[in-house]
């Protein structure tokens, strides 16, 4: 008899315990947003990334009815506020605000702290971001047909400015001149202003650019845009081919959002939905268009397979062309 009883009260209690374990997670969710939400960003402030971060934190306070904190920490590989996003409680309150780079920086860097797929629960992409591929106005092309002809012909080097050695402008480049058998030079700077200024100046050949600062650029004729890096043409520019169609590559940049590994899968769909609600309307469309932003609003399985798909492109560019990221 008492290994019957044993035998019979060891299953009850795990039920017990499952169904205790349920209901607290229901209980701590049915609450939710009962404090401050937390956006960890992985870049300095300013920017693009700025602007969807702050669009998203007024709408998503009013909606939810609590403060949502924007915290800046920027780093090299995105290591500070990824690994503490990685690491918090997963209980929706600390969220990590990132982009593109999340999924190159395995490729780049040794020894991460966090692994950028396993220790996350996708949440949303928010946005594609429209990338410009522009020239210098007097160098004498006037299409990329041209461009990589003149680069092929050359006696030396077209040049291609970004934003640091390792970053994506740099891979963006390196892609396209594996791509079209050319033999660009890379030229990094600290700063995509400094590399605009420098292509205004006539230093270097091409870079690659923000829209709203680009389209500045472009209505004054000091650059001449050739291609887009995205996956869709422009309407602000619709006769530029886009990167995919030259077959470059199928990647662009973007932003979205992610949580703990952990979080409860109804507090990663409510983010989700209320995000997609956000970015899905037609005036904050109108008004990001400029920017050259596309407003996504994924789902969370959508993303996920966004970013394996990422993950493993930039993979391919970065072994292929043996970029390093700098310390």
């Amino acid at each position: 008899m008492p290994q019957d009883k044993k035998t019979i009260a060891t299953p009850l209690f795990a039920v017990a315990a499952a169904l205790f374990s349920f209901a607290s997670v229901a209980l701590a969710q049915s609450g939710w947003p009962a404090k401050p939400v937390k956006f960890l960003v992985p870049v300095a402030p300013g920017g693009a990334p700025e602007a969807v971060n702050r669009l998203l934190a007024d709408r998503l306070a009013n909606k939810w009815g609590v403060q949502i904190l924007i915290e800046n920490k920027p780093s090299a590989g995105l290591i500070v506020a990824t690994e503490q996003v990685a690491r918090a409680a997963p209980d929706g309150y600390t969220l990590l605000s990132t982009l593109t780079a999340h999924v190159q920086v395995p490729s780049l860097f040794r020894n991460l702290p966090f692994d950028t797929m396993r220790d996350f629960a996708p949440i949303t992409q928010s946005v594609e971001v429209d990338t410009i591929f522009a020239v210098r106005a007097d160098l004498p092309v006037k299409n990329m047909k041209e461009f990589i002809a003149l680069a092929k012909a050359s006696p030396t080097q077209l040049t291609y400015g970004s934003t640091g050695q390792g970053s994506t402008y740099h891979l963006n480049g390196s892609a396209l001149s594996r791509a079209t058998g050319t033999n660009l030079l890379h030229v990094p700077y600290k700063g995509a202003v400094a590399a605009l200024n420098d292509l205004v100046g006539g230093r270097i050949d091409s870079t690659f650019g923000a829209f709203p600062t680009m389209m500045a650029m472009v209505r004054a004729g000091r650059v001449r845009p050739l291609a887009i890096v995205s996956l869709n043409r422009s309407p602000l520019l619709p006769d530029l081919p886009t990167v995919a169609e030259l077959g470059v590559t199928r990647l662009s940049s973007w932003f979205g959002l992610l949580a703990p590994r952990a979080t409860p899968p109804d507090i990663v769909r409510r983010i989700s939905g209320d995000v997609r609600d956000i970015v899905r309307d037609p005036e904050v469309g109108r008004k990001f268009s400029d920017e050259g932003f596309r407003m996504v609003g994924s789902t969370p399985e959508e993303f996920a397979a966004m970013l394996e798909f990422n993950l493993a492109g930039w993979k391919k560019i970065i072994t292929e062309s043996g970029i390093q990221a700098s310390d």
